[in-house]
């Protein structure tokens, strides 16, 4: 709408992008309120650098993604279904990673608003895809082509290709992608089904952990992916996205040389210190249940 000039355009996507970060920080501080929870939790997510960088500075649109999962965090809290499920497929529409927090809406609304959310859910995805449909078929072919051939930041593909190809000598990016995202799919749907997500708070807490199963196992981690479960996380006890955004830097180290080559040292480091921190969170967590 602003023409060619590339200023005029990286202005109006920074303020657009801040417009909505300024709608972040309100949902957070709402959800705070509501919840009782320290307002501090505000701070970690409006001053976190990876936030800073990654969506104003690097005009990310991860930001707007957040937007729809607080606003449907926050209509669902206020039982209104169909809010929380325009807001929902906002997020769908902006990145289609936020599908995979589907399993757990079933479990959260009762049966009297579950058919109205999935209904108008369903109807308001297919509006915000429309535009893609006659494309469908290469739409397809590009997602299994980012699937099956490009590899950045990642851990359990890393650590399971160095094992392959140590045994069969050749990279098998081809089958163990594909492969991973049904091992996610499945833990995802179990999350889904068996954890209960009755309230807000729980809600919120599952999908914390269905992006962090769905990360893991991915072969591509761009930083800028874990924006929206870090926006959620500082509304729960779950500290793993916190600890991962500040990790996650060490990832940079690929553009230290011209041809973007990863330096796996750092990668080990980055997950090597997530796992300590994993296993210090569980170990908190069952604690707690045993003092309890």
């Amino acid at each position: 709408l602003v023409g060619e000039n590339l200023f005029a355009n990286v202005l109006v996507l920074r303020i657009f992008i801040l417009v909505f970060e300024g709608i972040n920080i309100w949902l957070i501080y709402r959800l705070t309120k509501q919840w009782k929870l320290p307002v501090s939790r505000v701070w970690w997510y409006a001053f976190n650098p990876l936030v800073i960088l990654e969506l104003t500075g690097n005009l990310h649109f991860e930001g707007l993604v957040l937007t729809g999962l607080l606003l449907a965090l926050y209509c669902f809290g206020k039982a209104k279904p169909l809010l929380a499920a325009l807001s929902w497929s906002w997020a769908v529409g902006i990145k289609l990673s936020p599908v995979i927090i589907g399993p757990t809406w079933l479990s959260a609304w009762n049966s009297k608003h579950r058919f109205k959310f999935i209904l108008f859910s369903g109807l308001s995805i297919f509006v915000f895809i429309f535009p893609i449909l006659n494309g469908l078929e290469n739409f397809y072919q590009s997602l299994r082509l980012y699937q099956s051939n490009f590899e950045f930041n990642a851990s359990l593909y890393y650590l399971i290709r160095w094992v392959w190809q140590g045994v069969v000598g050749y990279n098998p990016i081809v089958y163990l992608g594909p492969m991973l995202n049904v091992i996610a799919l499945v833990c995802i749907v179990w999350v889904g089904i068996y954890a209960p997500s009755k309230d807000p708070k729980s809600l919120s807490g599952n999908w914390v952990w269905i992006y962090f199963i769905f990360l893991i196992c991915q072969t591509t981690v761009h930083p800028w992916y874990l924006i929206p479960a870090f926006g959620i996380s500082v509304l729960t006890q779950n500290k793993v996205f916190f600890l991962w955004t500040g990790l996650v830097f060490l990832s940079y180290g690929a553009y230290a040389h011209q041809d973007f080559q990863e330096n796996y040292r750092l990668l080990w480091v980055e997950y090597g210190l997530l796992g300590i921190g994993l296993a210090g969170i569980f170990y908190k967590n069952s604690f707690s249940r045993r003092i309890t």
